[in-house]
């Protein structure tokens, strides 16, 4: 294949940036872990025929979004290492099974902080089996990576950072993958996200691994996705760390099913929710673990839980963070209600000390439970459908409660003998993603 030249792409490229800038709005079994492969930093490169090497040096804004545009089938993006300063959007739209590679993590940054056009820092569309690989984006307006309606998308050692102390005015999401098939997270890194560092919503088939999420109103979150694995993962100090949310008002995916978090490392999230105001995920008390909100059929073992004194795990409705946010369902297909969620196998390690900063949700269980050592491991809010209980809990050394919130905490029952029942396993996903491997990357 020829290498991209600007002299014949120039005017090609500049007349599509502005219009691809628009803003549209298998798994490991546990017994195996220890064949888990994690990604590898240094990629095999030598061998490919790149269509385009993008360098720090020249107009690199206009080659790599020329580079984009007109890259053809199964193509390959290099990035050499360097930091590179852009303006706006870098958007695809439409060829499959292209590769996009830079030098790794810490060589190749991609950086947004003099953004005046656009809102993602790079936005993906239709691009089925898309790989990216090997660098980092930096201060993006919106969100680091959007992608949208893809089919085979990997995410493989990239890192999405919103630089400085973590504020409601940086990006929303670092890692961004909606309305997609075959979704893959692999060995990333992300900090300081306004809403989720990795976010994966309305799509089926996901695969989020390897991954470390710090400073980020939530860590990981699932959100109306059908059939997702989340597991060994490291988030820490984050306000909330994983989040498996189903959210009223979706057209994709009206309820989502079918999660296992499972062999996650789950450490002192009790940061501040500093999530903008009137966002649902404003409504996550500092000091949870993991929360699981008016979703289906979700398995959570093998966790080791420490330091998420408000909730180590969070089993709520719809209808308690509606009330809290003031923002109704409005939804006549969507089901508020968690149902089968199946909790078991994990370890807790909760301090003596509330948050110091808590929002509505985290000051109403800490009055309810004014000791802090007396907060359960694990909360239910109460609220079930027909007086079918949702949970069932198999960890004998852990604490439970269901809280009444509906009735604001009056009948507040502790015991594990209300949750005594088992669940059969979630089954493993299988997805069918771009790997370094298949694109002779490794």
């Amino acid at each position: 294949m020829k290498k991209l030249t600007l002299s014949f792409f120039l005017l090609f490229a500049l007349f599509f940036i502005s219009a691809c800038n628009k803003d549209d709005d298998g798994t490991i079994d546990p017994e195996e872990e220890e064949e888990i492969i994690e990604p590898e930093d240094t990629l095999n490169t030598d061998t490919i025929d790149y269509y385009a090497i993008i360098t720090p040096d020249g107009d690199y804004e206009t080659d790599l979004q020329s580079a984009m545009i007109t890259v053809p089938d199964g193509g390959y993006i290099k990035i050499e290492a360097g930091t590179y300063n852009f303006t706006n959007t870098i958007s695809g739209n439409g060829p499959t099974d292209v590769s996009i590679v830079g030098a790794g993590m810490d060589e190749t940054v991609l950086d947004f902080s003099g953004q005046t056009a656009g809102g993602q820092g790079l936005e993906i569309f239709n691009m089925d089996g898309i790989l990216m690989a090997n660098f980092t984006v930096r201060d993006a307006a919106k969100d680091g990576i959007k992608a949208k309606d893809c089919d085979g998308i990997s995410f493989i050692n990239i890192g999405a950072i919103f630089t400085g102390t973590p504020d409601s005015t940086n990006g929303a999401y670092g890692l961004y993958p909606v309305s997609s098939h075959n979704v893959l997270v692999d060995g990333c890194y992300v900090y300081g996200a306004s809403d989720a560092g990795v976010y994966v919503g309305q799509s089926e088939q996901v695969h989020v691994k390897n991954s470390e999420v710090e400073f980020c109103v939530a860590g990981i979150e699932v959100e109306n996705c059908i059939n997702s694995d989340v597991w060994n993962n490291d988030v820490h100090n984050n306000t909330g760390g994983i989040l498996c949310f189903d959210l009223p008002g979706l057209e994709t995916i009206t309820n989502g099913k079918n999660t296992r978090i499972f062999n996650n490392t789950i450490t002192d999230n009790s940061y501040r929710n500093f999530a903008p105001s009137n966002n649902m995920v404003g409504q996550v008390p500092p000091g949870t673990g993991v929360m699981v909100l008016a979703s289906a059929d979700v398995e959570i073992f093998g966790n080791d839980i420490t330091a998420c004194n408000t909730m180590g795990v969070g089993i709520v409705s719809y209808e308690v963070l509606s009330y809290l946010a003031g923002i109704p369902a409005n939804d006549p297909d969507f089901d508020g209600y968690a149902r089968n969620c199946f909790v078991h196998d994990n370890t807790y390690n909760s301090t003596d000390e509330y948050p110091t900063e808590m929002n509505a949700m985290g000051t109403f269980l800490s009055n309810v439970f004014s000791d802090p050592t007396t907060m359960p491991d694990i909360v239910f809010d109460g609220v079930m459908d027909n007086g079918v209980n949702p949970l069932c809990i198999q960890e004998p050394n852990a604490t439970a409660a269901n809280v009444d919130a509906e009735n604001f905490f009056i009948n507040v029952v502790h015991g594990l003998e209300q949750f005594d029942c088992t669940l059969d396993a979630i089954p493993v996903t299988e997805i069918d993603a771009p790997t370094l491997e298949s694109r002779g990357l490794n």
